[in-house]
């Protein structure tokens, strides 16, 4: 972000004067370029020296680009939020992307193909133990059992079990009435 302009804004007309030693501009150079991005400290867990993206320009979004974490910070650079850098690959003629553009990053920061995923309102806490999860398994026309499992990762609306769930079994979307 471009910031510190309406501080100078007033001194950068006629009359106006700077202080000295007043930073009033920055040059950049337009390469090597790079991506400094924020994140919540919620998913600094995710985000580590190394891992890949996915780069989307703005001003060209049909430009395929790839890119890949060379540093995120050791402390908070605010409360809570912390920055990363991403060098970016840039194909040759691409020397339209200019410092100050913006972009998206997309980051896969967890995979299991073999993941058992089930709806996240279809898992249940104990009254006591928070911490403890079931779901309510159907069998075979009988009373639906009571099943303890072990979640994982969530990924908007769903949840991925660990233990205690095989595939192709049939749980209950939500509790039984009685």
């Amino acid at each position: 972000k471009w910031t510190g302009d309406s501080a100078v804004k007033a001194k950068l007309r006629k009359g106006g004067i700077l202080k000295p030693n007043e930073v009033f501009m920055t040059i950049v150079e337009s390469e090597p370029l790079f991506v400094r991005g924020t994140l919540n400290e919620a998913h600094l867990r995710r985000l580590t020296k190394g891992l890949g993206c996915k780069v989307r320009s703005k001003a060209f979004p049909d430009l395929k680009l790839s890119g890949t974490i060379t540093e995120v910070s050791k402390g908070p650079t605010m409360p809570g939020i912390f920055e990363f850098k991403v060098d970016v690959q840039f194909p040759k003629g691409s020397s339209r992307i200019l410092p100050g553009m913006t972009c998206k990053l997309e980051f896969v920061v967890y995979e299991n193909e073999k993941a058992v995923v089930v709806p996240s309102t279809a898992v249940f806490s104990e009254d006591h133990d928070n911490d403890e999860k079931f779901v309510y398994v159907l069998r075979d026309g009988r009373e639906p059992k009571k099943q303890r499992v072990k979640v994982g990762e969530r990924s908007g609306e769903k949840i991925e079990i660990l233990e205690g769930l095989k595939a192709g079994k049939q749980i209950l979307p939500e509790k039984p009435k009685d």
